[in-house]
């Protein structure tokens, strides 16, 4: 099959022979215009590329972002061919590069709603920065319990320490170091009780 006929351009006139409205401004303006809606349609794409490859990584999704990744790059496309056809008026190749784009509009439009719904599923930013906080406050409340833990435990060491060497020193001569050796004892179950609920605590999510 010969596709020459896609290129040819005898049977056409550049768009600037089309009326004698087309003056010098206005085609300046209109190309001006045109060129940098096709460079805007040009980077759109390659900046949802680099957010898709970041943030996403579903099979369907990809599917549906490169439909729209190929959709903007020939909107591109056929503003670039709106440029061109100034200087050069292959329209009935313009024409299939109209038809391929409005297909891949068509099928974009279908597939777009099926994303939609799988990104509204993603918690919002205000969701996860309220996650963020209260994960914040729970690091440091363990922090300090465990501070407080490894404080109260060394007293209790010290009071057990002080208690094993007056028993094993036989000093209790007096009712007076039997009250102090009570104290004593009192104190250590009471500092365990404490420790036991600080670790309840603690450990209670």
């Amino acid at each position: 099959m010969d596709w020459n006929w896609l290129w040819d351009t005898s049977e056409f006139v550049t768009r600037n022979h089309c009326g004698p409205g087309w003056t010098p401004e206005l085609i300046g303006l209109y190309i001006v215009s045109h060129a940098i809606i096709a460079l805007a349609y040009f980077a759109i794409p390659i900046e949802l590329y680099f957010l898709y490859r970041k943030d996403w990584d579903d099979p369907h999704t990809t599917r549906v972002f490169a439909m729209f990744m190929s959709f903007i790059f020939l909107c591109g496309l056929t503003h670039l061919s709106d440029v061109a056809a100034f200087y050069w008026v292959p329209y009935r190749l313009y024409t299939l590069l109209y038809m391929i784009t409005a297909i891949s509009s068509a099928i974009t439009a279908l597939n777009l709603p099926f994303l939609v719904a799988r990104l509204v599923r993603y918690p919002s930013p205000a969701f996860v920065n309220k996650l963020n906080d209260q994960l914040r406050e729970e690091v440091q409340r363990r922090a300090e319990a465990e501070r407080e833990f490894a404080r109260r435990d060394e007293i209790l060491k010290a009071r057990l320490s002080n208690l094993e060497d007056v028993l094993k020193n036989n000093k209790i001569k007096t009712v007076e170091d039997l009250q102090r050796i009570n104290q004593w004892i009192h104190e250590r179950n009471k500092a365990i009780e404490e420790l036991h609920k600080l670790v309840s605590e603690w450990e209670t999510p």
